[in-house]
């Protein structure tokens, strides 16, 4: 009915799904998100700088992002042990669409909207709040109620 479909021949399946198979790879799961984020906001930063931000282990978030090269080593600390910095890549700023860091939303704005959304989920909550027949006639009788008196 007037569409496109896109077929490939039966032989080449296995080829297909090995190409679709490397695609879903690549989306990064939540917590690989959340250790790049504070890497943006917070480089040069350390393995163990993130941990304390995170609260868990992030050696498999930090090894993904560096195959990945959406980070890299940007040196050592100058502390005892001298621990790697990271900081994000170039292919970090194409991947996600920025010129430079400069367009990252800025810490507050986040803030705000993390707010006005869990605002926006607890009036849903609230309005989504079962109720039985009865409890909906009395409060139905206790507004008629108040209607009556503000009428008098």
């Amino acid at each position: 009915a007037g569409g496109l479909l896109l077929a490939t021949k039966h032989d080449l399946a296995e080829q297909v799904d090995k190409l679709l198979e490397r695609r879903k790879k690549r989306t990064l799961s939540q917590a690989a998100l959340e250790t790049l984020a504070i890497i943006a906001y917070r480089q040069p930063i350390t393995r163990a700088e993130i941990e304390a931000i995170r609260g868990v282990n992030v050696d498999s978030m930090v090894h993904t992002l560096l195959q990945r090269r959406l980070i890299k080593i940007s040196g050592r600390k100058d502390v005892p042990g001298q621990p790697f910095m990271y900081r994000v890549t170039k292919q970090f700023l194409n991947h996600f669409g920025l010129r430079d860091l400069g367009e990252l939303p800025k810490i507050d704005e986040i803030s705000q909207a993390l707010a006005e959304a869990e605002g926006e989920e607890d009036d849903e909550e609230s309005a989504s709040i079962p109720v039985s027949p009865e409890e909906a006639e009395a409060e139905i009788a206790k507004g008629a109620e108040t209607e009556e008196e503000t009428e008098d």
